[in-house]
């Protein structure tokens, strides 16, 4: 029961905090670190239905979850990330990779390098300078 009032919990909480009323600022300086706190207490049960759920849920509500990812539980997190990289979508796209970027370590920098939705971020790789340029290079170096 405790899985399911905490991936309950943290659904209705990104919910109200992903409306168009609400303030992307309050996300990004308090909704945050709020959103991880629950999601340190997620049984592997509330991660699998996370991976569920997100896939209906509108693009702005999956950039700010992935953007919570602090690699507490890095192998559901990249599981998620990836699931998400399938799309049109280029910030949520670009949310993916410095996600991943951020996930990256010795025991799984060769599960992500071997990932197919690999293959494709080379043809997202911004052509002029700036921030994800240097977010994707620096992506390119940790899995190499």
């Amino acid at each position: 029961m405790w899985a399911e009032n905490m991936i309950n919990k943290f659904e209705k909480f990104a919910d109200a905090l992903c409306r168009d009323d609400a303030s992307a600022d309050y996300w990004y300086d308090e909704g945050i670190i709020e959103a991880q706190d629950m999601l340190e207490k997620f049984l592997p049960e509330d991660w699998d239905r996370l991976r569920q759920i997100i896939k209906n849920k509108p693009d702005e509500w999956k950039k700010r979850v992935i953007y919570c990812f602090d690699g507490e539980n890095t192998e559901k997190q990249i599981e998620i990330v990836f699931d998400l990289m399938d799309t049109e979508d280029k910030e949520l796209f670009e949310g993916c990779i410095d996600t991943l970027r951020c996930l990256i370590n010795e025991d799984n920098r060769d599960k992500i390098k071997n990932m197919p939705q690999i293959e494709c971020v080379h043809k997202y790789l911004p052509k002029e300078n700036g921030i994800m340029k240097m977010i994707y290079l620096d992506f390119f170096k940790k899995i190499l």
